[in-house]
């Protein structure tokens, strides 16, 4: 028999089957709720980097506070849904902005950096839409800079696209050590070879303490009058504290007058669980009638104060041959411009990056 909390009498029998029907209904809406909560998720997610240089550009020093010197700054909204069976719906939104102004980091976008939606399970994962690239995805893992920085040789001489719109692409789960991934880049008339249009693919080995990668790609000028093809080749291979990255990279585009090869050898060693420190050194033959060839040395110093939040410090010595114009980039920010043609690059960077 039912009875109210505390008091002494039973409950009607109406009233009875009223208060069953509602625990019931409450019982069922919560279940359901917890069920969606565990099939479906939503998340805000993004990277604050802002950092000071100073960096003498071939008459004078030159200081500035920039966005994005270690990672690209952005915000993004991220999600998945478990459809049963071993197959899961996700999306990523992700737009890049600069956190010394605020301003969009491309305001004719609205999710600059990426803009995806995939379906996937045991076979691989299929995504359509505006997509980091396969180069972009493979540099960070071979370079310690993580591809990035004002101290990173391999950032400041790669040419390459670093995303690609209306694109398909496919994940393959792990065979082994071995992974593989396949873009496909519809162009303005629809397929790859056409203008904007794109190709690419991966191949990765992971196996105890060495990575290596193959990776490259083809993308069709917007006048649809010639293809930029690049390379990666290299990998990593940690001994003890110590992880040593060597890299090879190849561009080529006849229009864009780009003909280059890279070779980059770096080190990471960690002086601590917080702190590491890094240093490398790359060099660019321009195989074009310019020989604007380059080379450069770099270091960099990370600490971690948080799971979230770390400070950076690099120095970069980078020489121009000829007429060579190469600058010192940040991860998602163009290098302070050269006094002049050939002259030479020297800077210092200090910044902090958060996750949130």
């Amino acid at each position: 028999m039912v009875q109210y909390p505390g008091a002494g009498g039973p409950l009607p029998r109406a009233a009875t089957i009223a208060s069953i029907a509602s625990a019931a209904c409450i019982a069922c809406t919560a279940s359901a709720a917890s069920a969606a909560s565990a099939q479906e998720s939503v998340q805000v997610f993004g990277v604050i980097d802002t950092f000071l240089q100073a960096t003498h550009t071939g008459r004078s020093v030159a200081t500035a506070i920039d966005s994005s010197g270690l990672y690209g700054t952005r915000w993004g909204i991220k999600g998945s849904e478990d459809l049963g069976g071993g197959l899961r719906v996700e999306f990523v939104l992700e737009q890049g902005f600069k956190s010394d102004t605020g301003a969009s980091a491309d305001p004719a976008r609205m999710f600059s950096r990426q803009s995806w939606v995939g379906i996937g399970g045991a076979a691989g994962q299929l995504r359509i839409g505006r997509q980091n690239a396969l180069m972009f995805l493979n540099e960070g893992r071979l370079d310690a800079f993580v591809g990035a920085s004002m101290g990173s040789g391999l950032n400041n001489f790669s040419t390459y696209t670093v995303r690609t719109d209306k694109t398909v692409s496919y994940f393959s789960p792990a065979f082994g050590p071995l992974r593989f991934q396949l873009y496909y880049g519809f162009g303005t008339s629809g397929g790859a070879r056409s203008a904007n249009g794109s190709y690419s693919g991966a191949v990765n080995y992971d196996r105890d303490k060495l990575h290596l990668a193959l990776v490259h790609q083809a993308v069709r000028n917007a006048l649809d009058t010639d293809t930029q093809k690049a390379w990666y080749a290299g990998g990593s291979y940690e001994f003890g504290k110590v992880t040593a990255y060597a890299v090879y990279h190849r561009a080529k585009a006849v229009a864009a007058q780009v003909d280059k090869d890279v070779v980059s050898l770096s080190a990471r060693y960690f002086l601590t669980a917080a702190t590491s420190v890094g240093a490398g050194y790359s060099w660019l033959k321009d195989n074009g009638s310019r020989r604007s060839d380059a080379a450069q040395l770099g270091t960099i110093l990370v600490h971690q104060l948080s799971k979230r939040t770390q400070l950076y410090a690099t120095l970069s010595w980078l020489d121009n041959r000829n007429v060579g114009n190469y600058t010192l980039n940040g991860a998602a920010v163009a290098g302070l411009p050269l006094a002049y043609p050939g002259a030479d690059a020297r800077g210092l960077q200090l910044g902090i990056v958060h996750f949130f």
